[in-house]
Protein backbone atom coordinates (compact mmCIF):
# COMPACT_ATOMS: atom_id res chain seq x y z
CA UNK A 1 0.00 0.00 0.00
CA UNK A 2 1.15 3.61 -0.50
CA UNK A 3 3.38 4.71 2.37
CA UNK A 4 1.20 7.68 3.33
CA UNK A 5 -1.82 5.38 3.61
CA UNK A 6 -3.47 7.31 0.77
CA UNK A 7 -6.81 5.51 1.08
CA UNK A 8 -7.16 6.73 4.68
CA UNK A 9 -6.70 10.40 3.69
CA UNK A 10 -9.69 12.71 3.39
CA UNK A 11 -8.91 13.89 -0.12
CA UNK A 12 -6.31 13.57 -2.87
CA UNK A 13 -4.99 17.00 -1.80
CA UNK A 14 -4.14 15.58 1.62
CA UNK A 15 -2.26 12.80 -0.19
CA UNK A 16 -0.33 15.44 -2.17
CA UNK A 17 0.70 17.13 1.10
CA UNK A 18 1.98 13.82 2.43
CA UNK A 19 3.98 13.18 -0.76
CA UNK A 20 5.66 16.59 -0.46
CA UNK A 21 6.67 15.85 3.12
CA UNK A 22 7.89 12.28 2.47
CA UNK A 23 9.81 12.77 -0.80
CA UNK A 24 10.05 16.56 -1.35
CA UNK A 25 12.82 16.46 -3.97
CA UNK A 26 11.58 13.49 -6.01
CA UNK A 27 10.15 14.13 -9.49
CA UNK A 28 6.35 14.41 -9.50
CA UNK A 29 5.44 15.43 -13.07
CA UNK A 30 7.29 16.03 -16.32
CA UNK A 31 5.67 17.64 -19.38
CA UNK A 32 7.17 16.94 -22.80
CA UNK A 33 6.08 19.74 -25.19
CA UNK A 34 5.83 19.35 -28.96
CA UNK A 35 8.94 21.53 -29.27
CA UNK A 36 11.53 22.53 -26.70
CA UNK A 37 12.79 21.04 -23.45
CA UNK A 38 10.70 19.05 -20.96
CA UNK A 39 9.41 20.90 -17.89
CA UNK A 40 9.67 19.14 -14.54
CA UNK A 41 8.31 19.72 -11.03
CA UNK A 42 9.07 17.96 -7.74
CA UNK A 43 6.54 16.99 -5.07
CA UNK A 44 7.60 19.95 -2.91
CA UNK A 45 7.49 22.28 -5.92
CA UNK A 46 4.02 21.09 -6.89
CA UNK A 47 2.68 21.42 -3.37
CA UNK A 48 4.14 24.94 -3.12
CA UNK A 49 2.48 25.99 -6.41
CA UNK A 50 -0.83 24.43 -5.37
CA UNK A 51 -0.71 26.14 -1.97
CA UNK A 52 0.09 29.53 -3.52
CA UNK A 53 -2.70 29.25 -6.08
CA UNK A 54 -5.20 27.92 -3.54
CA UNK A 55 -4.63 30.94 -1.27
CA UNK A 56 -5.28 33.28 -4.21
CA UNK A 57 -8.35 31.32 -5.35
CA UNK A 58 -9.81 31.34 -1.84
CA UNK A 59 -9.64 35.13 -2.00
CA UNK A 60 -12.00 35.12 -5.00
CA UNK A 61 -14.90 33.88 -2.87
CA UNK A 62 -15.70 30.93 -5.15
CA UNK A 63 -15.84 28.11 -2.60
CA UNK A 64 -18.21 25.27 -3.69
CA UNK A 65 -18.68 27.10 -7.01
CA UNK A 66 -17.83 25.52 -10.39
CA UNK A 67 -14.86 27.09 -12.18
CA UNK A 68 -13.80 26.20 -15.75
CA UNK A 69 -10.20 25.05 -16.25
CA UNK A 70 -9.26 26.03 -19.81
CA UNK A 71 -5.55 25.26 -19.81
CA UNK A 72 -3.70 23.69 -22.72
CA UNK A 73 -1.88 20.43 -21.96
CA UNK A 74 0.90 21.03 -19.43
CA UNK A 75 1.90 21.38 -15.79
CA UNK A 76 -0.22 24.54 -15.36
CA UNK A 77 -3.38 22.44 -15.57
CA UNK A 78 -2.06 20.00 -12.94
CA UNK A 79 -1.32 22.88 -10.55
CA UNK A 80 -4.68 24.58 -11.16
CA UNK A 81 -6.70 21.37 -10.76
CA UNK A 82 -5.19 20.55 -7.37
CA UNK A 83 -5.40 24.20 -6.28
CA UNK A 84 -9.15 24.22 -6.98
CA UNK A 85 -9.59 21.08 -4.89
CA UNK A 86 -7.46 22.57 -2.10
CA UNK A 87 -9.53 25.77 -2.12
CA UNK A 88 -12.84 23.89 -2.02
CA UNK A 89 -13.72 25.05 -5.54
CA UNK A 90 -15.56 22.66 -7.88
CA UNK A 91 -13.11 22.15 -10.76
CA UNK A 92 -14.55 21.78 -14.27
CA UNK A 93 -11.77 20.44 -16.54
CA UNK A 94 -12.35 21.67 -20.09
CA UNK A 95 -10.31 22.86 -23.09
CA UNK A 96 -9.09 26.22 -24.43
CA UNK A 97 -11.89 27.78 -26.50
CA UNK A 98 -11.34 27.73 -30.24
CA UNK A 99 -13.60 29.69 -32.56
CA UNK A 100 -16.33 27.62 -34.31
CA UNK A 101 -14.99 24.25 -33.20
CA UNK A 102 -15.36 23.64 -29.47
CA UNK A 103 -17.04 26.91 -28.54
CA UNK A 104 -20.72 25.80 -28.56
CA UNK A 105 -19.92 22.79 -26.37
CA UNK A 106 -17.90 24.94 -23.97
CA UNK A 107 -20.79 27.42 -23.78
CA UNK A 108 -23.17 24.56 -22.95
CA UNK A 109 -20.83 23.39 -20.18
CA UNK A 110 -20.60 26.93 -18.79
CA UNK A 111 -24.39 27.31 -18.71
CA UNK A 112 -25.00 23.83 -17.30
CA UNK A 113 -22.37 24.17 -14.57
CA UNK A 114 -23.15 27.79 -13.73
CA UNK A 115 -19.40 28.48 -13.76
CA UNK A 116 -18.50 31.89 -12.35
CA UNK A 117 -14.91 32.04 -13.53
CA UNK A 118 -12.40 30.54 -15.94
CA UNK A 119 -8.76 29.72 -15.24
CA UNK A 120 -6.12 29.38 -17.95
CA UNK A 121 -2.55 30.44 -18.75
CA UNK A 122 -1.29 33.97 -19.40
CA UNK A 123 -0.57 33.01 -23.03
CA UNK A 124 -4.16 31.86 -23.49
CA UNK A 125 -6.13 34.32 -21.39
CA UNK A 126 -6.52 37.23 -23.84
CA UNK A 127 -7.21 35.00 -26.83
CA UNK A 128 -9.63 32.85 -24.81
CA UNK A 129 -11.46 35.88 -23.40
CA UNK A 130 -11.82 37.41 -26.88
CA UNK A 131 -13.03 34.12 -28.39
CA UNK A 132 -15.47 33.52 -25.54
CA UNK A 133 -16.87 37.06 -25.65
CA UNK A 134 -18.74 36.18 -28.86
CA UNK A 135 -21.12 33.98 -26.84
CA UNK A 136 -23.41 35.30 -24.11
CA UNK A 137 -22.92 32.14 -22.06
CA UNK A 138 -19.19 32.85 -21.74
CA UNK A 139 -19.19 36.64 -21.81
CA UNK A 140 -19.80 37.07 -18.07
CA UNK A 141 -16.95 34.85 -16.85
CA UNK A 142 -14.17 36.22 -14.65
CA UNK A 143 -10.79 35.31 -16.16
CA UNK A 144 -7.69 34.38 -14.24
CA UNK A 145 -4.18 33.40 -15.46
CA UNK A 146 -2.91 30.86 -12.95
CA UNK A 147 0.74 30.93 -14.08
CA UNK A 148 1.02 34.65 -13.28
CA UNK A 149 0.41 34.09 -9.57
CA UNK A 150 3.58 34.57 -7.53
CA UNK A 151 3.86 33.00 -4.10
CA UNK A 152 4.61 34.66 -0.76
CA UNK A 153 7.78 33.63 1.10
CA UNK A 154 5.94 31.78 3.86
CA UNK A 155 5.00 28.81 1.70
CA UNK A 156 8.51 27.64 0.82
CA UNK A 157 8.46 24.59 3.08
CA UNK A 158 6.10 21.67 2.48
CA UNK A 159 3.33 22.17 5.00
CA UNK A 160 4.80 25.58 5.76
CA UNK A 161 1.59 27.60 5.87
CA UNK A 162 -0.77 25.31 7.70
CA UNK A 163 -2.61 22.35 6.16
CA UNK A 164 -2.87 22.55 2.38
CA UNK A 165 -6.43 21.34 2.05
CA UNK A 166 -9.45 23.43 2.70
CA UNK A 167 -10.96 20.71 0.50
CA UNK A 168 -14.15 19.92 2.35
CA UNK A 169 -15.57 16.63 3.51
CA UNK A 170 -15.01 13.36 1.66
CA UNK A 171 -18.63 13.55 0.43
CA UNK A 172 -18.15 17.01 -1.12
CA UNK A 173 -17.97 17.37 -4.92
CA UNK A 174 -14.32 17.61 -6.02
CA UNK A 175 -14.93 18.22 -9.72
CA UNK A 176 -17.44 17.88 -12.54
CA UNK A 177 -16.50 15.44 -15.30
CA UNK A 178 -18.49 16.41 -18.37
CA UNK A 179 -19.43 13.41 -20.46
CA UNK A 180 -18.07 13.64 -24.01
CA UNK A 181 -21.57 13.73 -25.38
CA UNK A 182 -24.15 16.03 -26.84
CA UNK A 183 -23.47 19.73 -27.31
CA UNK A 184 -27.07 20.52 -26.46
CA UNK A 185 -27.22 18.34 -23.36
CA UNK A 186 -23.83 17.99 -21.71
CA UNK A 187 -24.04 16.40 -18.27
CA UNK A 188 -21.55 17.06 -15.49
CA UNK A 189 -20.83 13.96 -13.41
CA UNK A 190 -20.38 14.96 -9.75
CA UNK A 191 -17.24 13.17 -8.53
CA UNK A 192 -16.63 13.44 -4.78
CA UNK A 193 -13.30 13.30 -2.94
CA UNK A 194 -14.36 9.87 -1.64
CA UNK A 195 -15.17 8.64 -5.18
CA UNK A 196 -11.76 9.76 -6.39
CA UNK A 197 -9.86 8.01 -3.59
CA UNK A 198 -11.90 4.81 -3.96
CA UNK A 199 -11.37 4.61 -7.72
CA UNK A 200 -7.69 5.51 -7.43
CA UNK A 201 -7.28 2.60 -5.04
CA UNK A 202 -8.84 0.13 -7.49
CA UNK A 203 -6.52 1.42 -10.25
CA UNK A 204 -3.46 1.09 -7.98
CA UNK A 205 -4.48 -2.45 -7.06
CA UNK A 206 -5.10 -3.63 -10.63
CA UNK A 207 -2.14 -1.87 -12.23
CA UNK A 208 0.23 -2.91 -9.43
CA UNK A 209 1.47 0.64 -8.90
CA UNK A 210 4.24 1.32 -6.40
CA UNK A 211 7.02 3.87 -5.85
CA UNK A 212 9.03 2.28 -8.70
CA UNK A 213 6.28 2.82 -11.28
CA UNK A 214 6.76 5.44 -14.01
CA UNK A 215 3.71 6.49 -16.02
CA UNK A 216 3.14 8.35 -19.26
CA UNK A 217 -0.12 9.88 -20.50
CA UNK A 218 -0.89 11.75 -23.72
CA UNK A 219 -4.66 11.57 -23.09
CA UNK A 220 -6.60 14.87 -22.83
CA UNK A 221 -6.76 16.05 -19.21
CA UNK A 222 -10.46 16.90 -19.62
CA UNK A 223 -11.33 13.24 -20.32
CA UNK A 224 -11.85 10.87 -17.40
CA UNK A 225 -8.95 8.58 -18.34
CA UNK A 226 -6.49 11.42 -18.88
CA UNK A 227 -7.48 13.06 -15.60
CA UNK A 228 -7.90 10.15 -13.19
CA UNK A 229 -5.21 7.87 -14.55
CA UNK A 230 -2.81 10.50 -15.91
CA UNK A 231 -2.94 13.20 -13.22
CA UNK A 232 -4.56 11.78 -10.05
CA UNK A 233 -3.09 8.27 -9.94
CA UNK A 234 0.58 9.41 -9.77
CA UNK A 235 -0.24 11.51 -6.70
CA UNK A 236 -2.29 8.73 -5.12
CA UNK A 237 0.35 6.03 -5.57
CA UNK A 238 3.41 8.27 -5.30
CA UNK A 239 5.36 7.82 -8.55
CA UNK A 240 6.59 10.18 -11.30
CA UNK A 241 4.44 10.78 -14.39
CA UNK A 242 5.31 12.11 -17.83
CA UNK A 243 2.61 14.05 -19.70
CA UNK A 244 2.36 14.82 -23.42
CA UNK A 245 0.01 16.93 -25.51
CA UNK A 246 -2.56 14.71 -27.31
CA UNK A 247 -1.65 16.48 -30.56
CA UNK A 248 1.96 15.31 -30.19
CA UNK A 249 0.77 11.71 -30.31
CA UNK A 250 -1.86 12.21 -33.02
CA UNK A 251 0.58 13.97 -35.34
CA UNK A 252 3.51 11.64 -34.61
CA UNK A 253 2.43 8.38 -32.94
CA UNK A 254 6.08 7.32 -32.69
CA UNK A 255 6.66 10.08 -30.11
CA UNK A 256 4.56 8.08 -27.60
CA UNK A 257 6.65 4.93 -27.96
CA UNK A 258 9.91 6.92 -28.07
CA UNK A 259 9.01 8.59 -24.77
CA UNK A 260 8.18 5.19 -23.21
CA UNK A 261 11.67 4.03 -24.23
CA UNK A 262 13.46 7.23 -23.18
CA UNK A 263 11.91 7.52 -19.71
CA UNK A 264 11.72 3.75 -19.01
CA UNK A 265 7.94 3.98 -18.58
CA UNK A 266 6.18 1.08 -16.83
CA UNK A 267 2.53 2.16 -17.25
CA UNK A 268 0.92 3.84 -20.26
CA UNK A 269 -2.05 3.32 -22.54
CA UNK A 270 -5.01 4.73 -24.40
CA UNK A 271 -8.00 3.75 -26.52
CA UNK A 272 -7.72 0.86 -28.99
CA UNK A 273 -7.18 3.22 -31.94
CA UNK A 274 -3.85 4.37 -30.43
CA UNK A 275 -2.38 0.87 -30.65
CA UNK A 276 -3.85 0.47 -34.12
CA UNK A 277 -2.25 3.73 -35.26
CA UNK A 278 1.16 2.66 -33.94
CA UNK A 279 0.89 -0.80 -35.50
CA UNK A 280 0.17 0.83 -38.88
CA UNK A 281 2.46 3.85 -38.83
CA UNK A 282 5.42 3.31 -36.49
CA UNK A 283 8.52 1.43 -37.64
CA UNK A 284 9.57 -1.13 -35.00
CA UNK A 285 13.22 -0.10 -34.65
CA UNK A 286 14.77 -1.81 -31.58
CA UNK A 287 17.68 0.65 -31.55
CA UNK A 288 15.23 3.53 -31.04
CA UNK A 289 12.33 1.82 -29.30
CA UNK A 290 13.25 -0.31 -26.29
CA UNK A 291 9.82 -1.15 -24.82
CA UNK A 292 11.00 -3.76 -22.31
CA UNK A 293 10.12 -1.53 -19.32
CA UNK A 294 6.42 -1.31 -20.36
CA UNK A 295 4.63 -3.60 -17.87
CA UNK A 296 1.05 -2.32 -18.17
CA UNK A 297 -0.31 -1.23 -21.56
CA UNK A 298 -3.89 -0.37 -20.67
CA UNK A 299 -6.58 -0.26 -23.34
CA UNK A 300 -10.01 1.26 -22.72
CA UNK A 301 -12.54 4.01 -23.62
CA UNK A 302 -13.69 2.20 -26.78
CA UNK A 303 -14.14 -1.44 -27.83
CA UNK A 304 -10.90 -3.42 -27.44
CA UNK A 305 -10.15 -5.44 -30.58
CA UNK A 306 -8.35 -8.78 -30.55
CA UNK A 307 -6.86 -8.12 -34.01
CA UNK A 308 -5.31 -4.86 -32.83
CA UNK A 309 -3.69 -6.52 -29.81
CA UNK A 310 -2.30 -9.30 -32.00
CA UNK A 311 -0.98 -6.89 -34.64
CA UNK A 312 0.66 -4.54 -32.11
CA UNK A 313 2.22 -7.36 -30.05
CA UNK A 314 3.63 -9.04 -33.15
CA UNK A 315 4.99 -5.80 -34.63
CA UNK A 316 6.72 -4.57 -31.48
CA UNK A 317 7.90 -7.91 -30.03
CA UNK A 318 11.35 -7.20 -31.51
CA UNK A 319 11.38 -3.97 -29.44
CA UNK A 320 10.87 -5.91 -26.22
CA UNK A 321 7.09 -5.50 -25.95
CA UNK A 322 5.33 -8.43 -24.23
CA UNK A 323 1.76 -9.42 -25.10
CA UNK A 324 1.04 -10.10 -21.43
CA UNK A 325 1.55 -6.37 -20.74
CA UNK A 326 -1.81 -5.62 -22.40
CA UNK A 327 -4.37 -4.57 -19.82
CA UNK A 328 -7.90 -4.22 -21.28
CA UNK A 329 -10.21 -2.35 -18.92
CA UNK A 330 -13.78 -1.07 -18.78
CA UNK A 331 -15.03 2.09 -17.17
CA UNK A 332 -17.01 5.30 -17.53
CA UNK A 333 -17.09 8.80 -16.05
CA UNK A 334 -20.20 7.98 -14.00
CA UNK A 335 -18.07 5.45 -12.05
CA UNK A 336 -15.23 8.03 -11.73
CA UNK A 337 -13.21 5.97 -14.25
CA UNK A 338 -12.45 2.28 -13.75
CA UNK A 339 -15.06 -0.46 -13.29
CA UNK A 340 -13.12 -3.59 -14.22
CA UNK A 341 -9.67 -4.72 -15.31
CA UNK A 342 -7.21 -7.57 -15.00
CA UNK A 343 -4.20 -8.06 -12.78
CA UNK A 344 -0.81 -6.72 -13.84
CA UNK A 345 0.96 -9.19 -16.13
CA UNK A 346 -2.03 -11.48 -16.74
CA UNK A 347 -2.46 -10.40 -20.35
CA UNK A 348 -5.76 -10.20 -22.24
CA UNK A 349 -8.36 -12.97 -22.41
CA UNK A 350 -9.88 -13.46 -25.85
CA UNK A 351 -13.14 -15.34 -26.38
CA UNK A 352 -14.35 -16.64 -29.77
CA UNK A 353 -18.15 -16.42 -30.12
CA UNK A 354 -20.90 -16.51 -32.73
CA UNK A 355 -21.79 -12.94 -33.74
CA UNK A 356 -25.42 -13.64 -34.64
CA UNK A 357 -26.10 -15.52 -31.40
CA UNK A 358 -24.50 -12.68 -29.46
CA UNK A 359 -26.82 -10.15 -31.09
CA UNK A 360 -29.70 -12.30 -29.82
CA UNK A 361 -28.29 -12.18 -26.29
CA UNK A 362 -26.63 -15.60 -26.27
CA UNK A 363 -22.93 -16.33 -25.75
CA UNK A 364 -22.08 -19.30 -27.98
CA UNK A 365 -18.68 -20.70 -28.92
CA UNK A 366 -20.08 -23.03 -31.61
CA UNK A 367 -19.73 -21.62 -35.16
CA UNK A 368 -17.61 -18.78 -33.75
CA UNK A 369 -17.04 -15.97 -36.24
CA UNK A 370 -15.86 -13.09 -34.05
CA UNK A 371 -13.56 -12.54 -31.07
CA UNK A 372 -14.29 -10.58 -27.90
CA UNK A 373 -11.64 -9.25 -25.52
CA UNK A 374 -12.45 -9.47 -21.82
CA UNK A 375 -12.28 -6.33 -19.66
CA UNK A 376 -11.17 -8.04 -16.47
CA UNK A 377 -13.00 -8.27 -13.17
CA UNK A 378 -14.55 -5.55 -11.02
CA UNK A 379 -11.85 -4.40 -8.59
CA UNK A 380 -11.95 -3.18 -5.01
CA UNK A 381 -15.46 -2.73 -3.68
CA UNK A 382 -16.97 -2.27 -7.16
CA UNK A 383 -19.76 -4.69 -8.05
CA UNK A 384 -21.25 -5.44 -11.48
CA UNK A 385 -24.61 -6.97 -12.37
CA UNK A 386 -25.78 -7.93 -15.85
CA UNK A 387 -29.44 -7.00 -16.01
CA UNK A 388 -32.43 -7.60 -18.26
CA UNK A 389 -33.28 -3.91 -18.68
CA UNK A 390 -36.96 -4.64 -19.40
CA UNK A 391 -37.63 -6.67 -16.24
CA UNK A 392 -34.80 -5.34 -14.00
CA UNK A 393 -33.79 -8.90 -13.13
CA UNK A 394 -30.15 -9.94 -12.77
CA UNK A 395 -28.94 -12.42 -15.38
CA UNK A 396 -26.53 -15.31 -14.89
CA UNK A 397 -23.15 -15.92 -16.50
CA UNK A 398 -22.91 -15.76 -20.30
CA UNK A 399 -26.23 -13.92 -20.73
CA UNK A 400 -26.11 -10.55 -22.49
CA UNK A 401 -27.80 -7.65 -20.71
CA UNK A 402 -27.22 -4.09 -19.54
CA UNK A 403 -24.20 -3.54 -17.31
CA UNK A 404 -25.15 -2.08 -13.90
CA UNK A 405 -22.50 -0.93 -11.43
CA UNK A 406 -22.41 -0.37 -7.67
CA UNK A 407 -19.78 0.63 -5.12
CA UNK A 408 -17.90 3.61 -3.67
CA UNK A 409 -16.50 4.71 -7.07
CA UNK A 410 -19.99 5.42 -8.43
CA UNK A 411 -20.46 9.20 -8.61
CA UNK A 412 -23.34 10.89 -6.79
CA UNK A 413 -25.16 12.03 -9.93
CA UNK A 414 -25.32 14.72 -12.60
CA UNK A 415 -24.86 18.34 -11.55
CA UNK A 416 -28.22 20.15 -11.27
CA UNK A 417 -30.07 17.34 -13.09
CA UNK A 418 -32.20 15.45 -10.55
CA UNK A 419 -34.33 13.60 -13.13
CA UNK A 420 -31.36 12.37 -15.16
CA UNK A 421 -29.60 11.46 -11.91
CA UNK A 422 -32.54 9.38 -10.72
CA UNK A 423 -32.83 7.63 -14.08
CA UNK A 424 -29.13 6.75 -14.39
CA UNK A 425 -27.89 6.48 -10.80
CA UNK A 426 -31.07 5.38 -9.01
CA UNK A 427 -31.81 2.07 -10.73
CA UNK A 428 -33.15 -0.80 -8.60
CA UNK A 429 -33.36 -4.48 -9.37
CA UNK A 430 -36.72 -6.25 -9.23
CA UNK A 431 -35.75 -7.59 -5.79
CA UNK A 432 -35.49 -3.99 -4.52
CA UNK A 433 -31.69 -3.91 -4.20
CA UNK A 434 -29.87 -0.77 -5.19
CA UNK A 435 -29.33 1.96 -6.07
CA UNK A 436 -27.32 0.89 -9.12
CA UNK A 437 -25.69 2.89 -11.92
CA UNK A 438 -27.20 2.02 -15.31
CA UNK A 439 -24.32 2.29 -17.78
CA UNK A 440 -26.29 1.97 -21.02
CA UNK A 441 -23.66 -0.55 -22.15
CA UNK A 442 -24.38 -4.17 -23.04
CA UNK A 443 -22.25 -7.09 -21.94
CA UNK A 444 -22.00 -10.36 -20.06
CA UNK A 445 -19.84 -11.96 -17.41
CA UNK A 446 -17.91 -15.19 -17.76
CA UNK A 447 -16.24 -16.65 -14.65
CA UNK A 448 -16.43 -13.20 -13.10
CA UNK A 449 -14.84 -11.37 -16.04
CA UNK A 450 -16.75 -8.58 -17.80
CA UNK A 451 -17.12 -8.71 -21.60
CA UNK A 452 -18.57 -5.56 -23.18
CA UNK A 453 -20.51 -6.27 -26.37
CA UNK A 454 -22.05 -2.96 -27.41
CA UNK A 455 -24.17 0.02 -26.39
CA UNK A 456 -27.85 0.23 -25.65
CA UNK A 457 -27.90 3.75 -26.92
CA UNK A 458 -26.91 4.94 -30.36
CA UNK A 459 -23.76 6.68 -29.21
CA UNK A 460 -21.16 6.83 -31.96
CA UNK A 461 -17.64 6.07 -30.67
CA UNK A 462 -14.83 6.99 -33.02
CA UNK A 463 -11.20 6.94 -31.85
CA UNK A 464 -12.18 6.76 -28.21
CA UNK A 465 -14.48 9.79 -28.46
CA UNK A 466 -18.20 9.52 -27.85
CA UNK A 467 -20.23 11.56 -30.31
CA UNK A 468 -24.00 11.88 -30.14
CA UNK A 469 -25.55 11.00 -33.51
CA UNK A 470 -28.16 13.76 -33.22
CA UNK A 471 -25.38 16.37 -33.07
CA UNK A 472 -23.74 14.99 -36.20
CA UNK A 473 -27.12 14.86 -37.95
CA UNK A 474 -27.92 18.44 -36.99
CA UNK A 475 -24.58 19.71 -38.29
CA UNK A 476 -24.92 17.83 -41.59
CA UNK A 477 -28.52 18.91 -42.22
CA UNK A 478 -27.66 22.57 -41.71
CA UNK A 479 -25.10 22.60 -44.53
CA UNK A 480 -27.59 23.07 -47.37
CA UNK A 481 -31.33 23.71 -47.64
CA UNK A 482 -31.75 20.86 -50.15
CA UNK A 483 -31.20 18.48 -47.20
CA UNK A 484 -34.37 17.54 -45.31
CA UNK A 485 -34.62 18.52 -41.68
CA UNK A 486 -34.90 15.51 -39.31
CA UNK A 487 -34.05 13.29 -42.27
CA UNK A 488 -30.51 12.25 -41.35
CA UNK A 489 -28.99 9.22 -39.62
CA UNK A 490 -25.46 8.99 -38.20
CA UNK A 491 -23.97 5.70 -37.08
CA UNK A 492 -20.65 3.88 -36.97
CA UNK A 493 -19.54 0.82 -38.91
CA UNK A 494 -16.45 -1.29 -38.56
CA UNK A 495 -13.84 -0.76 -41.26
CA UNK A 496 -10.20 -1.88 -41.09
CA UNK A 497 -10.68 -2.89 -37.44
CA UNK A 498 -11.83 0.59 -36.50
CA UNK A 499 -15.22 2.23 -35.90
CA UNK A 500 -15.88 4.74 -38.70
CA UNK A 501 -18.68 7.27 -39.15
CA UNK A 502 -21.36 6.98 -41.85
CA UNK A 503 -23.94 9.70 -42.61
CA UNK A 504 -27.20 9.11 -44.50
CA UNK A 505 -29.18 12.22 -45.51
CA UNK A 506 -32.55 12.69 -47.21
CA UNK A 507 -32.73 15.31 -49.97
CA UNK A 508 -35.85 17.35 -50.68
CA UNK A 509 -36.87 16.07 -54.10
CA UNK A 510 -34.03 15.04 -56.37
CA UNK A 511 -30.28 14.67 -56.30
CA UNK A 512 -28.51 18.05 -56.13
CA UNK A 513 -26.93 19.36 -59.33
CA UNK A 514 -23.42 19.20 -57.83
CA UNK A 515 -23.25 16.36 -55.29
CA UNK A 516 -19.43 16.54 -55.09
CA UNK A 517 -19.56 20.11 -53.75
CA UNK A 518 -22.30 19.16 -51.28
CA UNK A 519 -20.32 16.14 -50.04
CA UNK A 520 -17.25 18.33 -49.55
CA UNK A 521 -19.28 20.89 -47.59
CA UNK A 522 -20.87 18.23 -45.36
CA UNK A 523 -17.54 16.56 -44.69
CA UNK A 524 -15.88 19.88 -43.90
CA UNK A 525 -18.67 20.85 -41.47
CA UNK A 526 -18.48 17.50 -39.64
CA UNK A 527 -14.68 17.56 -39.34
CA UNK A 528 -14.65 21.22 -38.26
CA UNK A 529 -17.41 20.87 -35.68
CA UNK A 530 -16.89 17.37 -34.29
CA UNK A 531 -13.30 16.48 -35.25
CA UNK A 532 -14.53 13.22 -36.82
CA UNK A 533 -14.06 12.34 -40.49
CA UNK A 534 -16.90 10.37 -42.14
CA UNK A 535 -15.93 7.28 -44.12
CA UNK A 536 -19.12 7.49 -46.24
CA UNK A 537 -21.90 10.02 -46.94
CA UNK A 538 -25.07 8.93 -48.75
CA UNK A 539 -27.89 11.06 -50.16
CA UNK A 540 -31.21 9.20 -50.27
CA UNK A 541 -34.76 9.90 -51.48
CA UNK A 542 -37.30 11.62 -49.22
CA UNK A 543 -38.42 9.23 -46.44
CA UNK A 544 -35.46 7.00 -47.34
CA UNK A 545 -34.18 7.02 -43.75
CA UNK A 546 -36.11 4.49 -41.58
CA UNK A 547 -38.16 6.15 -38.81
CA UNK A 548 -40.60 5.16 -36.07
CA UNK A 549 -44.31 5.96 -36.34
CA UNK A 550 -43.66 9.10 -34.29
CA UNK A 551 -40.95 10.24 -36.71
CA UNK A 552 -37.84 9.33 -34.71
CA UNK A 553 -34.87 8.15 -36.75
CA UNK A 554 -34.20 4.40 -36.41
CA UNK A 555 -30.41 4.48 -36.61
CA UNK A 556 -29.86 0.76 -36.08
CA UNK A 557 -32.31 -0.06 -38.89
CA UNK A 558 -30.65 2.50 -41.16
CA UNK A 559 -27.24 1.00 -40.39
CA UNK A 560 -28.55 -2.44 -41.32
CA UNK A 561 -29.99 -1.17 -44.63
CA UNK A 562 -26.66 0.54 -45.36
CA UNK A 563 -24.73 -2.68 -44.74
CA UNK A 564 -27.21 -4.68 -46.84
CA UNK A 565 -27.17 -2.10 -49.64
CA UNK A 566 -30.96 -1.56 -49.59
CA UNK A 567 -31.11 2.22 -49.01
CA UNK A 568 -32.70 4.27 -51.88
CA UNK A 569 -29.40 6.00 -52.72
CA UNK A 570 -29.30 8.96 -55.11
CA UNK A 571 -25.60 9.80 -54.70
CA UNK A 572 -22.77 8.46 -52.59
CA UNK A 573 -19.37 9.68 -51.44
Amino acid sequence: APSCAARAQRSIVHVLSARAQETPDALAFRFVPQKGSPQEITWAGLERRVRTLAVRLEGLGLRETPVLLLHPAGLEFVEAFYACLAAGIVAVPAFPPRANRTLPRLASMAVDSGAAAALTTALQVDRARDTAASLDALAGLRWFATDEVEGPDDVDEPGGAGPLAAAGAAEDVAYLQYTSGSTSEPKGVMVTHANLLANSDTIREGFGHDANSRALSWLPHFHDMGLVDGIVQPVYSGFPATLMDPMTFLQEPARWLEAIAEYRITHSGGPNFAYDLCARRVTPDPARLDLASWDVAYNGAEPVRAETLARFAERFARCGFRRRSFYPAYGLAEATLKVSGGSRGDGPSVLAVNREALAAGEVRGKDANTELVGSGRPTGETTVRIVDAETATALGDERVGEIWVGGPSVAIGYWRRPEATEETFGARLADGSGPWLRTGDLGFTRAGEVFVTGRRKDLVIVRGRNVYPQDLERTAESVDDTLRSAGAAAFSVEQDDEERLVLVLEVERRAPADPAALFAAIRSAIVETHEVDPVAILLVKPFGVPKTSSGKVRRAACRLEYLEGTLPVLAEW
